[in-house]
């Protein structure tokens, strides 16, 4: 299949490996997109990148990493930089690096994870600098699939349950959270179906994952649920 997976690893540092899946007929475009993002220090200690390179270019999925769930005076001024250095500004930088191969791709996508664009006052009075920074993120698609509409599909994806994560379990809710959650799997799945799709008729779309595997005939989520039949949880901005 022609995907490719960009996710976060917090303290990422150059000592740390990671995979990344490479088409033996040309390694460059892939070398050439990590070396740039190894070459900011902020996005080297956020990223990990999964590739799959088909043809001249690769399809690619983001999912940047940085969550801070708090109201605005107790959002320090360097935290709030942080969020949206590696949220809205990763998005741009990452996507900014991928795009000359993406150009050169037969069927190029970028998919990043970022809800749907809203500016329902409730979601920023909650938390202020994290909604920025995600909005930020949704943005940039919105941005970048007109700029690039008919030459690459740009579109974001968005649980619409919590996700059995270990953001969830370690920084939003623990173990009573991720009972209420979903797997990775449905995430997974979802983004496949977006890259799959030709590029032509596919773009400027905000994707909840239910609703796309729902296009693709899958009305029993269930196997997904960590606990099945027990309540889930809906995620943010949904």
């Amino acid at each position: 299949s022609s995907l490719a997976f960009l996710s976060p690893l917090l303290a990422l540092t150059r000592s740390v490996s990671f995979p990344a899946t490479i088409a033996p007929r040309t390694p460059k475009p892939v070398r050439e997109a990590l070396a740039f993002v190894m070459a900011d220090d902020l996005l080297r200690r956020t990223f990990i990148v999964f590739t799959v390179v088909k043809g001249l270019g690769f399809p690619w999925q983001t999912a940047l990493g940085a969550i801070f769930l708090a109201g605005t005076l107790e959002t320090p001024v360097k935290r709030f930089d942080l969020v949206h250095q590696i949220n809205a500004r990763g998005a741009f930088v990452v996507s900014r690096a991928c795009l000359p191969h993406l150009l050169k791709s037969a069927n190029p996508h970028v998919l990043s994870i970022s809800p749907p664009l809203s500016l329902d006052a409730h979601w920023y009075a909650r938390h202020l600098a994290y909604t920025m920074s995600k909005m930020g993120m949704s943005l940039a698609v919105l941005g970048l699939a007109e700029e690039f509409r008919g030459r690459v599909a740009v579109n974001a994806l968005w649980p619409r349950t919590t996700i059995d994560t270990a953001a969830v379990r370690n920084l939003l809710g623990g173990e009573p959270l991720a009972r209420r959650s979903r797997t990775p799997a449905i995430m997974g799945d979802a983004a496949r179906a977006i890259l799959l799709r030709p590029q032509a008729g596919c773009t400027g779309r905000f994707f909840l994952d239910e609703e796309v595997l729902r296009e693709e005939g899958i009305t029993d989520f269930e196997p997904y649920a960590v606990t099945p039949g027990g309540p889930l949880q809906t995620d943010l901005f949904v």
